[in-house]
């Protein structure tokens, strides 16, 4: 699905909000209309209409489900959606103590030409000026819908992606074979 190029293309430009949101955008909007492109696909062949009719009904009780509806019409109709986004930093061999009152500088990144934060993982923690030799430390970038602010973003599309991927399989298994060329 083309949805799924989009989504990929928002992970990898994720320190470029702009490109980001717009691939967000583009996979909330194409992925919407892969149910769409079924029913249009499918819609003739006997049997179709009553199992869609089935899985459309679990569509609308699933909160994922009805959360993409609603973010696709907002998106599409309304106002485009923003999101808001949190920086964590890991430290992954641990080890890192920090006492009462020692002032730690952990680099964030530093701002492209274009204004959006690069992330830095490379330079040196810094406690009370002086650098800590040998301390990895990983940041990441993790964005939000406003409606869902404790669900990462990336996460949720990939799981509605999986519920669309899933429901596509289905109907192809039942269906496709009845399809005329």
């Amino acid at each position: 699905m083309y949805a799924y190029v989009m989504l990929n293309q928002a992970k990898d430009n994720s320190d470029d909000y702009q490109t980001f949101l717009a691939n967000v955008d583009a996979f909330v909007t194409d992925a919407r209309s892969v149910t769409w492109v079924m029913k249009s696909e499918f819609s003739s062949i006997d049997g179709f209409k009553e199992w869609y009719r089935g899985k459309k009904e679990d569509m609308k009780n699933d909160k994922l489900f009805d959360f993409f509806k609603k973010l696709r019409t907002d998106t599409t109709h309304i106002r485009p959606f923003n999101t808001t986004s949190k920086y964590t930093t890991s430290f992954p061999g641990g080890g890192l103590t920090i006492t009462g009152g020692a002032e730690t500088v952990i680099p964030l990144g530093k701002v492209d030409d274009r204004g959006n934060l690069v992330i830095d993982n490379e330079g040196p923690i810094t406690i009370n000026g002086k650098p800590v030799s040998n301390m990895k430390h990983s940041t990441v970038r993790n964005y939000f819908f406003k409606d869902r602010p404790n669900d990462d973003a990336f996460a949720l599309c990939e799981i509605y992606f999986r519920k669309l991927q899933q429901l596509v399989i289905e109907c192809h298994e039942k269906f496709s074979r009845f399809l005329t060329n």
